[in-house]
């Protein structure tokens, strides 16, 4: 993150995604809502309790009903 360059995608689970927030490497934040109840979830976040507070950036509805939001962090 501190090296020049490209912008890093990180499309992960729950460990990686926790890791990269705690070292404070994640600075921008897209969720998708789909409209499916699928009874059990996982957190994206993992087990551990990690407060991070986002700052809202923008959003999208799409017509399929799903709804991209973006946060800073």
């Amino acid at each position: 993150k501190k090296q020049p360059g490209k912008d890093i995608w990180l499309v992960g689970g729950a460990q990686l995604n926790q890791l990269l927030l705690s070292f404070g490497l994640i600075d921008e934040i897209i969720m998708t809502i789909i409209p499916i109840a699928l009874g059990k979830s996982i957190s994206i976040f993992g087990q551990q309790s990690i407060e991070q507070k986002f700052k809202y950036s923008d959003s999208k509805i799409f017509s399929t009903g799903c709804v991209q939001i973006k946060y800073t962090i």
